[in-house]
């Protein structure tokens, strides 16, 4: 999020959530960066979060969770 190329995630967040037709929709933050997890919840809503590296089925699990709460 933080890290992306050529953007950064944390002003891509704020639109989306600016949005009125997407500030519904689940945001599954990720993230390298140790500690991470803790600092972000408490500036971002988002929906989840996933520590990188990570494991494509949890990835998949975590989508399909959040696309069914939807």
């Amino acid at each position: 999020m933080l890290g992306l190329r050529g953007q950064d995630g944390r002003e891509i967040y704020k639109a989306l959530k600016q949005d009125d037709g997407l500030k519904d929709i689940p945001i599954i933050l990720f993230s390298a960066m140790l500690g991470v997890k803790e600092n972000l919840s408490m500036y971002y809503d988002a929906s989840d979060f996933i520590a990188r590296p990570f494991d494509v089925h949890h990835l998949v699990k975590t989508v399909k969770r959040h696309l069914k709460a939807a």
